[in-house]
């Protein structure tokens, strides 16, 4: 909406009652709204993964505020700068939890109306494996763990053809994934490759998340109150809150139901030219050292 100049704007960053909406719909289903269980997700050693995007033109609201979503990266921690909690059972291969976006919305009065803007925006995606340690690594074929001995077990259980279906909830949503290019590493494993197929969750992840958050920002900025309805911005926010939060409460379970049905085999598909190559690998220093 279009303003003069000479319109004062009152503006102020509220911080996104969670509390409130918890009372409104009950905190399992906020929990639902707002943490999704994925299995088999790690980050790159050493922290987070930063996504690289190209400078595109900065989109403005009606508050004349730049987008955040369209700059939202992962991150480890919370709004708040707590570090973001992960899930993970002892027994478990490398269980994760991505949680959904922390934020903070804005308003400003632009002429009869107060509008609004997400003033903050954190993705806290928390998440980690277990040691090198917790299966037997074979980094490569001429590792001195490779012997004519054990080749023909650490082919059979790295070899990508096994079949597995996985059971995935995301949001609330839950979803049956069968992968049949699932390598078993029962005894055996390539603890690289399992940071690759984590950080190909991750990457996945955001970049479907984003394309959602850039949509509800837009469905922010396009939502007004009459300024008569809310004396002043913190009033305004709270009124509007409830329609703002859905929006991206929305963008959450759509990247959900978009991310979660192929969540797995996507990922295992993706690396199967690594395992494969291992394998073949090894088979070939098989042939050539006359294990066979």
């Amino acid at each position: 909406m279009s303003h003069r100049r000479s319109e004062p704007r009152h503006e102020v960053s509220v911080l996104h009652p969670l509390l409130r909406l918890q009372q409104s719909i009950g905190n399992r289903a906020v929990a639902r709204l707002i943490q999704a269980k994925l299995t088999h997700v790690a980050p790159e050693p050493g922290g987070m993964q930063t996504v690289q995007r190209k400078d595109d033109p900065a989109a403005k609201g009606s508050c004349g505020k730049e987008s955040v979503a369209s700059k939202a990266v992962p991150s480890d921690k919370r709004i708040n700068g707590s570090i973001a909690p992960v899930d993970l059972d002892e027994k478990s291969f490398g269980n994760t939890s991505k949680l959904g976006a922390d934020f903070r919305f804005g308003a400003c009065k632009v002429g009869a109306n107060w509008r609004f803007y997400l003033d903050a925006l954190i993705v806290p995606i928390g998440s980690r494996v277990q040691a090198e340690t917790f299966r037997i690594n074979v980094p490569n074929a001429s590792d001195a763990v490779v012997t004519k001995e054990f080749y023909p077990d650490i082919v059979k259980d790295l070899r990508p053809t096994a079949t597995v279906t996985f059971s995935i909830s995301c949001g609330g949503n839950k979803f049956k994934d069968k992968v049949n290019t699932y390598s078993r590493r029962e005894k055996y494993w390539n603890y690289q490759i399992v940071v690759d197929h984590e950080k190909s969750h991750r990457d996945r992840w955001m970049r479907m998340y984003r394309t959602e958050l850039i949509s509800a920002e837009s469905k922010i900025w396009a939502h007004s109150l009459p300024a008569s309805e809310a004396a002043n911005a913190a009033g305004a926010i709270a009124k509007a809150n409830a329609a703002l939060t859905k929006y991206m409460t929305d963008a959450y379970q759509n990247t959900c139901k978009a991310y979660g049905p192929d969540q797995e085999s996507r990922a295992y598909d993706d690396g199967v030219p690594q395992y494969q190559k291992l394998v073949d690998d090894i088979e070939a220093r098989a042939r050539k050292e006359k294990w066979k």
